[in-house]
């Protein structure tokens, strides 16, 4: 597929995905941090396709980016979490990066989907999986000090295989 095939995608995606999230709200948001504008900047630098809105009820910006790779499109979204703050007084900030990678019928995962996502952690070089009563998240979090834009979009490469590698392990156990 050509990139611009990729990004043409992308943007469907983003679309679809910007439009079914009506909690996310640009007016009288508030200005964007300096580390909110680096991580924009970066997103930029790294060619990823990407909207940013205000998340009101979390009181943060978020980026939904739609990250294709080889003909598989992952809808992730990332947005900066504070750990607290240097002794000098600056944050201490990582880019919180997630994506939903199967649903729970009737707010259930199985006992052996459970079991599986406990087991497969341990094989990931990095990030982690989840699961909650929503459904199975690859996730990952990346110190934002020092943050390239090549390192950022090899973080986010690293999840887009974390959510391919736990869909096909999940599949298979159906």
């Amino acid at each position: 597929m050509s990139r611009k095939l990729h990004l043409v995608a992308g943007l469907a995606l983003t679309l679809i995905v910007a439009a079914a999230n009506p909690a996310a709200a640009q007016q009288d948001a508030p200005a964007q941090s300096k580390d909110d504008q680096r991580l924009e900047a970066l997103l930029s630098e790294a060619d990823l396709f990407y909207k940013k809105s205000y998340v009101e009820g979390s009181q943060r910006w978020e980026y939904k980016i739609a990250f294709t790779q080889d003909g598989e499109t992952t809808m992730m979204a990332i947005y900066l979490r504070s750990l607290g703050n240097y002794g000098n007084g600056d944050p201490i900030n990582v880019v919180y990066a997630w994506t939903q990678v199967t649903g729970a019928p009737d707010g259930q995962l199985p006992p052996a989907v459970i079991k599986a996502i406990a087991n497969l952690n341990d094989t990931l070089p990095l990030g982690n999986f989840s699961a909650s009563k929503n459904g199975t998240f690859a996730n990952m979090a990346i110190v934002m000090q020092d943050l390239t834009k090549d390192s950022l979009y090899l973080s986010l490469w690293q999840l887009h295989y974390n959510a391919l590698f736990l869909k096909k392990e999940l599949d298979g156990l159906q």
